[in-house]
């Protein structure tokens, strides 16, 4: 993953290009778009397929941050340069796929535009943000990166199976974990 360092940093302008579509997309596809498309099948495949991803990366990154923690303490996971302890093997590489999922991730604004389906201020605020903080995180190397990458992992894997389960049809079985999940999108927005 330390390759890919180097390549980033030089890389800054695909964030800002990414996201100007993205942004065009969602104020003008609306205008275009007359009807509905019925996605809902591909949308819950989607959501397994992130919620899976997520699974993967919190299983590599979480269990590796509680040993760094356990061993040298927290100050040194919140202080210590990443390219000194986490930047390279397995986790380097799933802090590597964390930082780009922020461009997949973008697709579930795609799928509610072209479902017909409101996109409230807070979604789309949410998405620019924090792939730009992930940008701008990976190149700086900010130490507490792993910190937001093991909890984003550890929520988006409930949250994309919750997303998951509802679009086959288990929303009255999911419902009660949707008050919990908001509570760790929440969490991990006001820990970082």
């Amino acid at each position: 993953a330390a390759p890919f360092l180097e390549w980033h940093s030089k890389a800054t302008d695909i964030p800002i290009i990414c996201l100007t579509v993205y942004l065009a997309f969602i104020f003008g596809a609306p205008k275009v778009i007359k009807n509905p498309l019925k996605l809902k099948k591909l949308f819950a495949v989607w959501n397994l397929g992130l919620s899976i991803f997520s699974i993967f990366g919190a299983s590599r990154v979480v269990p590796f941050l509680f040993n760094e923690v356990n061993a040298k303490g927290f100050q040194f996971t919140v202080c210590q340069t990443p390219t000194n302890w986490y930047a390279d093997g397995p986790v380097g590489l799933w802090m590597m796929f964390f930082i780009y999922s922020k461009f997949p991730e973008l697709g579930d604004t795609f799928f509610l535009v072209l479902r017909k389906k409101n996109v409230i201020f807070l979604h789309w605020f949410h998405h620019v943000t924090v792939l730009l903080y992930c940008w701008h995180a990976y190149h700086t190397r900010i130490a507490c990166g792993i910190w937001f990458a093991a909890m984003n992992y550890s929520v988006h894997s409930v949250m994309y199976f919750y997303y998951f389960m509802t679009n086959i049809g288990y929303y009255k079985l999911m419902r009660p974990f949707a008050p919990f999940i908001t509570c760790g999108q929440i969490l991990q927005m006001v820990v970082l």
